[in-house]
């Protein structure tokens, strides 16, 4: 028992340990530069003067005794989007005025409160998983709940609420577009800058594994790499995707600056996504390649190296892609430099399909397995790099 208490003492030590730790990496990373940890506790900072400038004013102008409505809705009103805090906003006001028009119209037909907050809740908790209301149903009973509670129902008090809601959100919505109006610009172009690098670092190690040899670990590695790039991937199109939603209504938007990761990181994050997959089984086929030990001939070596080649040359213009110094004419841009590799790309595959043929049979398998993944990879990126895509 003593050992059991004295390990998960240890442990609850450590943990806060790691907490500390975070805390501290959190503070650094918050003073010394920019990015989504400073914009968190902007938010936060945010939200707390929201919340604190209509509590004031819903005591001192509306006159509300007990106000909770407001400072409430104005604490919520700040989201990471100015977009949102729009969108949120409206749900809020439905959520929080069928919250109080359902304990007003309870209240006034049930004596016993107890009652009262039961078909008020039964109610309420029906309108809290409404579509309309997405997941800003639930303050509904939770107005409810506290108005029965509190006493607080009845035509004058509903009034009060109501405009205590029209505060909140003035207040709130207000605040989130005046000061530091949220922007996820910087993030989201760091995110497809790391994703872009990692996707040409794997192509370009693979190319050069080929040029010199690998090992069945090599392989292994890269497919590792290959699988991580394709949550990596998801995440950095979430974060693309908010950032796009930042700009809109946002007066810090600035357009030259936005069109980089709106009008050429996007598509070229999708080109990536698409050739993950393909990238995966080449790496796999290598794995097993290795594996077998079926490496050797002169033609195999220059096979190999020129699948090198080709890999080099998708690498590079990925990354021409996304480093786009004129991001507004990236797409006809990447339609022709798309064309001319997919061009070019289908000759050399042409060529190295009749070496293929030639290769001793025992090597014809893993030779024309690479040729497939890298005929994928190709028609993944001309596919992508066409506008309709």
């Amino acid at each position: 028992m003593r050992r059991l208490i004295s390990g998960m003492g240890r442990r609850a030590v450590a943990g806060a340990g790691d907490d500390v730790t975070d805390a501290r990496r959190l503070i650094h990373d918050t003073v010394s530069r920019k990015g989504p940890e400073r914009q968190l506790v902007v938010q936060v900072l945010k939200s707390v003067v929201a919340a604190m400038l209509a509590w004031l004013i819903a005591i001192h102008v509306l006159e509300v005794r007990q106000p909770f409505v407001a400072p409430m809705i104005a604490l919520l009103m700040v989201q990471p989007t100015i977009v949102q805090s729009l969108v949120k906003g409206s749900q809020q006001v439905a959520a929080v005025t069928v919250g109080m028009l359902t304990a007003l119209v309870v209240f006034g037909l049930v004596d016993d409160t107890v009652v009262a907050l039961g078909i008020a809740l039964l109610i309420t908790t029906g309108f809290a998983s409404w579509r309309r209301l997405g997941d800003q149903g639930t303050y509904a009973p939770i107005v409810a709940l506290t108005m029965i509670s509190l006493q607080s129902v009845g035509e004058t008090y509903f009034e009060r609420r109501l405009l205590e809601t029209v505060v909140g959100v003035v207040v709130g919505a207000a605040i989130n577009f005046a000061v530091k109006p949220p922007h996820y610009l910087d993030s989201a172009r760091a995110s497809a800058t790391v994703c872009v690098d990692d996707a040409t670092g794997i192509v370009r190690d693979i190319a050069e594994g080929l040029r010199s040899g690998w090992s069945v670990d090599d392989a292994r590695g890269w497919v590792a790499r290959t699988d991580r790039l394709q949550s990596q991937v998801s995440s950095c199109l979430e974060d693309l995707g908010w950032a796009g939603e930042s700009v809109r209504l946002n007066f810090r938007r600035n357009r030259a600056d936005t069109a980089t990761p709106m009008a050429t990181y996007r598509p070229v994050i999708d080109a990536v996504g698409s050739v993950a997959e393909p990238l995966e089984h080449f790496a796999r086929t290598l794995a097993i390649r290795a594996r077998d030990d079926q490496r050797g001939s002169q033609e195999d070596v220059t096979f190999l190296a020129d699948c090198a080649t080709l890999l080099d040359d998708i690498a590079e213009d990925v990354a021409d892609w996304a480093n786009a110094e004129t991001p507004v004419h990236a797409p006809a841009r990447t339609e022709a430099n798309e064309n001319d590799l997919a061009t070019w790309g289908a000759r050399q595959l042409g060529e190295l399909a009749d070496r293929v043929r030639a290769l001793p049979p025992a090597q014809v398998t893993y030779s024309g397995a690479m040729l497939i993944a890298i005929e994928q990879i190709l028609d993944a990126l001309h596919d992508r790099a066409q506008p309709e895509a």
